[in-house]
């Protein structure tokens, strides 16, 4: 496996895994959540950190922060 590659799931139990594969730390991260659960998931879960990261940074990019909140 190459170092830039995502490491695939292993052992423990689902319910110890981060979901969110460390998006959490990011800024807006809690509009992101919500945004993902209403508009776009449909029950679905993000699968690998590429796909996390790719469609955190796409929210991020077409939906800008609300006037008078911070960015």
């Amino acid at each position: 496996m190459a170092e830039d590659e995502p490491r695939p799931l292993r052992g423990s139990r689902m319910f110890a895994r981060d979901p969110w594969f460390g998006l959490r730390g990011e800024e807006r991260f809690d509009e992101f959540r919500r945004w993902w659960h209403r508009e776009k998931a449909g029950g679905r879960d993000l699968m690998t950190r590429e796909e996390a990261y790719d469609t955190y940074w796409e929210w991020r990019r077409t939906h800008p922060p609300k006037p008078g909140r911070e960015a």
